[in-house]
Formats: C-alpha cells, structure tokens, sequence
C-alpha cells in the first residue's frame, strides 16, 4: 500500500456512522469510545532536570487524581453536547457531545482562563443531553440524552466536585429536550425531546428532590429546540427544533411558571440545534446558529421580549454551526458558546459574544483542523510545541504552536505543503529540523525552525517520505532511517545530519521500510526504531537500535506488526512510548507499549481513540508527551498527553 493512498482517502463522512474498512484504506476495528483511566505507572511530578512543572499550566483540581496516562491536554472539538454557567464557582461546565467518532462522557470547565478536565466519572457517555443550573440549590442539573445504543432517561446533579445521579422516575427516556432554571419558581423547567418518532410535548419541572409534570398544554411536540430563562421578564423561552415529521420549526414560546404563550412574532428561519442563552447585562435572549439537514447558519439574533432582532456583528464570526452549546458568562458580561458541527466539521473552539460592542472574539482555538501525515517537535526557544504540515483534503503548509493548552496557528510561509516528512529537535543548536515528505510531487529539502521563523538551509538525503529521525544526543547528529520514493521502491540507509551536511553513515540492518517509527533512549543512548511497511502487504514487528556506528536487533513480536504508529522518549519514566498505528492493515491500535531496553510491555489500552497517521514528541514544559491528529474511523483534530 502506498503512503500516498492513505492521505487520498476521500467520500463524504456521515456524523454517528463508522467508515467501513477498505483494501488500501486501513481503519479502526468497529468498537465505540473508550472509557479513560489513568494507568498505574508511578513516575516523578517533578521535571527530569529536577525544575518544577510550568505553574502557568492549567492543573487539574477538585480532588481529581494525579495526570499519569493518558489525559486529553483541551477540550476535544465536539457537537451536541451541554453547557451551562455555574454562577456560584464562575465556571463554564460542559459535558458530553460527540465529534466524527466517539460520544463523550467526560466534564470540563472553563475558569476564563483554561480548560480543565474535572471529571471522567458520572454520567456516561451521551449527545443531546440537557443541562441547566440550579441556582437555588447551586447545582448544575443534567437529564437525558442518546447514549451508545439507549436513548436515556436518568437524573444527575453536579456540585463542582461530583457527580450525583438523582431520580429514578420522571420524564420518559429522551434526547434533544431543553432545560432552564425559572428562578421566579425556583425549578428547573424541561420541555420537550424525541423518544424514537414520538416527539414529547410536555412540561416538567425539578425541585432537586423530584420531577413534577406540569399539564399545561402547550407549544406542539417538538426536540433539537433551544431554551433559555428570562430573568428581566420572568419568563422561560422556547425557540424553533423539529416537529413529529421532522420539519424544522420557527415559532417562539414563552414559560410564565404555569402557562405557555405564543407571541406573535417574526424572527429567525426554521432551524433545529440551535443555541440560546440569555444576556443578563443587556437583558437580551440571544440565538446563534442551527439550520436545516445537517446545514447550520451563523446569522445572530436578539430578543428583547417584544421582537427579534438581528444583529450584524462587527469584524469575524463562527462558522455556521448545528449544536453549539451556550451560557452566560456573568462575571465579564459575556455570552459563551463552544463547539458545534459545520459541513460535517467538528469544532472546539470557545467564542465570546459581546452584544454592547456587537463583535465576537475567538478565545481559544481548538487547534489545527483535523489531519494526517503531520509532524511535531518541540521549540525550547519558543517553549512550545510546533505542528507542521499534513493532510485533510489538500496538503497543509501550516505551522502551528501548542502552549499552556491553547493552540495559536503562527505562519502559513515556510516549507511547500506536505505530508509524510519527519521533523526532530535539534537540542544541540535548538532548531528544529524537517525533511522530505510529500505533497505535490516528493521532496528531499532540508528546512529549520529557529523559534520564529523557516529558514531552508540546503538539500538531504534522496527524495522520499515515510521515513523517520530522531536526535542522538550522545553523538549531537539528527538520525534518519528509511523511507519511500513512489509506492515500490523503499530505502534501508542511515543517514546523520551535523547541522550543515548529511552524511551516509550505514547501508545495512533493518529491512528497507517506510512508515516506521523511531525515538532516542537517552538512558541507554541508543536510537530505537520499531515497524514499518517492508513491501505491498508486508508489515515488521522487529525492534532495532542504534549505537551509532551499527545497528542490532534486540526483539521481534509485541507491540505487533505496526506501521503509521508514533514514538516518543518520555525521560521522567525513561523509556520509549509507542501509541497506536495500524496494526497488520486490519484496523487502528488502541494500545500503548513501553520499551526499556530489554522488552516492550503494553501499559494502556485505554486513552485517545484507536488511530494511525497521528504525531508525538515530548514536552518538558507539560513533562508530557503531546499527541495529536491522526486517522481513526474519520480523520481526527484531537490533542492528548501522556504523562
């Protein structure tokens, strides 16, 4: 199979639907998202020069335990998921959704500052659930949603510690219902959602003890609607969703506590997935997004209790979105909204909405968008990660930086777009090196990063992409190995690069392969290369090392015959992590190995979602290994750390 294939996967992809497997497209076995846990290994909290951890760093808290696994380094892009403002902790707590693969489970707040995984236990993993905060009680309330396989009924409250699950009788299991907290009754208020093709018209309310429904006729059976309290009119809004058929509606309500109204009015178009929060600064219902078969808008309106308004907000916007989530951040007057799904694109990115300026500000962006073939290394002059390159659709020339959790796109200019090229810290002259690869024809040009900008400083080994490096840092030489031209010819030389020339330094060891895998042992100052494509449908499963002057294999077997895996040298646990790849063209490893020197040894088989085609390197900074993108059942845009 040729690289190449892999980065010219192309067809639609279809939201909640696996891809199925093809001869020279490698995807994950069928499984569904798996449960995160942090594995047992002990290792130091401290840096291995000794140094404290970045105090800038979001840590986790809440009597979370300590980050040693795998633990997702931000808040993964997502849609249909729920979000609402704790006002008593000045959190933005958000859980569940889904992105192209997998259904969440997992809790997050936004401190204003950062995102921070608090939670991975409660309730399991859903879309379209509902969620709003008790102020009264000084709880977030969560009911309902779609899970893996059942459409879910079940209660939960959130103290900002812990999760709670509550009553066992009330609404019928539902997804896509809408909840507000009417702070005139001091209840909860849920109307709506679908159970199969029943589409509820009923209203309930919670007292935090029990759901009490409320026969009060009403707007018609609908779910996908929006929903938000207003407090300056006391009343709780109801806009759009879909009817019994499917239709996607256009009508508002209004909840006084014991009545429903229809004003008339004329507002946004019919949509479904919308989402609302109330400005309470303004006094102002606010409505972004929603659409029609899968197709969102990005139009923004107002109501003011008489009539909607549309705004035109000054400078950028979001995309068009179906199932974004928002709140109302109280403390800086701002609306927030997160995620939601565009084209059959995934966000995570967190906008800020201020309606007396009427603009909208991104404050984090989720990173580089979804891709393949990439390369990461890390930038001490920086002190961040940097991504480079890859595909999804075309090939990217795009050069992106992973600090303190955020991503930050920082020039487009520098090498030709490409996948498949191999990039490594040279720590010596604190540069980063990138060679080779693949885009519009192959490449054997030799690129450096020197923290602000590339710089091409000459030519390397022969054209080719696949292949792998990895810095000595014993002998102060970038390594390389491997590597193809075109899809039959793959090459078995080593090559080291000084700073100024590369030079050929062995002709022999490890068969001739691409997609191979390589990583320094600082321990045992030895450069360990594991796997590869070795022909059309031959895969290696044998473990090499070299000293320098020769290689020697040291072991064949596990981790299994693997190629598109990464590798990287964790120094606190002083030994080289390999995650994933795809594993004898059968399907996406969800698994992790540890190498010592002597034996790999499978130390997670929980953590990011089976994948290959993904990218790792090391951090001090986070003393973590940062992982991001790759393929799975869909491409990914996801970022993880290992620690």
């Amino acid at each position: 199979m040729s690289r190449l294939n892999v980065w010219t996967i192309a067809g639609i992809l279809v939201l909640f639907a696996a891809s199925g497997c093809r001869r020279e497209d490698p995807c994950s076995d069928p499984c569904e998202a798996q449960d995160l846990s942090a594995d047992d290994l002990s290792m130091s909290a401290d840096m291995p020069d000794g140094s404290a951890p970045d105090p800038d760093l979001p840590q986790p808290d809440l009597g979370m335990p300590a980050r040693t696994g795998w633990w997702p380094a931000m808040l993964n892009p997502r849609a249909h998921h729920a979000a609402a403002w704790d006002e008593t902790r000045g959190r933005l707590v958000v859980f569940g959704g889904m992105d192209l693969s997998t259904k969440h489970g997992d809790t997050w707040e936004w401190d204003g500052s950062a995102w921070v995984r608090v939670a991975a236990t409660g309730p399991s993993a859903r879309i379209q659930a509902a969620l709003a905060y008790d102020a009264g009680r000084k709880r977030v309330v969560l009911f309902g949603g779609r899970g893996d396989t059942d459409v879910l009924g079940d209660t939960w409250e959130w103290d900002g510690k812990t999760w709670q699950q509550r009553a066992n009788e009330g609404p019928a299991p539902r997804t896509g219902s809408a909840m507000a907290y009417h702070a005139a009754t001091g209840k909860v208020v849920l109307y709506g959602g679908e159970s199969g093709a029943v589409r509820h018209g009923d209203t309930w309310e919670w007292d935090g003890a029990r759901w009490t429904r409320r026969e009060a006729g009403g707007p018609p059976g609908r779910s996908g609607h929006a929903m938000a309290y207003d407090a300056a009119r006391q009343r709780t809004v109801v806009f759009g969703g879909q009817d019994e058929v499917g239709k996607e509606l256009a009508d508002t309500w209004k909840w006084d506590g014991s009545a429903w109204e229809r004003p008339s009015m004329v507002g946004p178009s019919a949509r479904t997935q919308a989402a609302l929060a109330y400005d309470a600064g303004r006094k102002r219902v606010v409505l972004f997004g929603g659409g029609k078969e899968f197709r969102g808008n990005n139009d923004l309106w107002e109501w003011d209790g008489t009539i909607w308004q549309r705004r035109m907000p000054l400078g950028g916007t979001p995309w068009p979105l179906m199932g974004p989530a928002m709140a109302y951040d109280a403390r800086r007057a701002r609306v927030l909204m997160v995620g939601g799904m565009s084209d059959l694109a995934v966000h995570g990115d967190l906008w800020e909405w201020d309606g007396a300026a009427s603009s909208w500000t991104r404050r984090i962006h989720a990173g580089p968008q979804t891709r393949t073939g990439h390369a990461m290394a890390y930038d001490p002059v920086g002190r961040r990660m940097i991504l480079f390159g890859g595909r999804e659709g075309a090939y990217l020339g795009e050069t992106w930086a992973f600090h303190n959790g955020q991503w930050e796109l920082v020039t487009t200019q520098g090498p030709e777009g490409r996948g498949g090229h191999a990039m490594v810290l040279d720590e010596a002259r604190q540069r980063i090196v990138l060679m080779g690869g693949a885009g519009n024809g192959f490449f054997n040009d030799t690129w450096e990063w020197d923290g602000t900008a590339w710089k091409k400083v000459g030519l390397g080994p022969s054209y080719r992409t696949g292949h792998a490096m990895a810095w000595d840092s014993a002998r102060r030489r970038v390594v390389l190995f491997g590597g193809e031209w075109g899809s039959m010819r793959r090459f078995g030389d080593t090559w080291e690069y000084d700073g100024l020339t590369w030079t050929q330094v062995a002709d022999g060891g490890p068969a001739p392969r691409a997609d191979h895998a390589m990583a320094y042992d600082a321990q045992r100052g030895r450069v360990v290369l594991y796997g590869g494509r070795v022909g059309l449908d031959t895969y290696a499963d044998d473990t090499w090392e070299w000293d320098g002057k020769r290689w020697t294999q040291v072991g064949n077997g596990a981790p299994g015959k693997l190629f598109l895996h990464a590798m990287a040298y964790h120094p606190g646990r002083r030994q080289v992590i390999l995650f994933g790849g795809s594993l004898n063209n059968m399907g996406a490893s969800p698994d992790t190995w540890a190498w010592d020197g002597k034996m790999w040894t499978r130390i997670a088989t929980t953590g990011p979602f089976p994948r290959f085609s993904s990218a790792m390197a090391y951090d001090p900074g986070r003393d973590a290994i940062v992982l991001f993108g790759g393929w799975g059942k869909n491409p990914l845009g996801d970022t993880w750390e290992f620690r």
